[in-house]
């Protein structure tokens, strides 16, 4: 479905940064790995970053990707 689209796609990694060392039943449930495109509408499913307004149920939207200076698009 993402081909028919005809927009570039981008498969991205996710990074583990949580201090504790267990994990509970749902971090086993964690995509590691999502593709994003620009314009795709996502919504948060936990808090985030709660100071930023980043919370379980926020709607939003990649406006664009970019990726660090020595990296290329996957």
């Amino acid at each position: 479905m993402l081909k028919k689209l005809n927009i570039p796609v981008a498969l991205c990694f996710a990074e583990q940064q949580r201090q504790q060392t267990s994990t509970t039943t749902e971090d086993k449930h964690l995509l590691t790995k999502v593709f994003l495109s620009n314009e795709q509408k996502f919504m948060f499913t936990s808090n985030l970053w709660v100071n930023a307004n980043l919370v379980n149920g926020t709607l939003g939207k990649v406006i664009s990707k970019f990726y660090s200076i020595d990296s290329k698009p996957p």
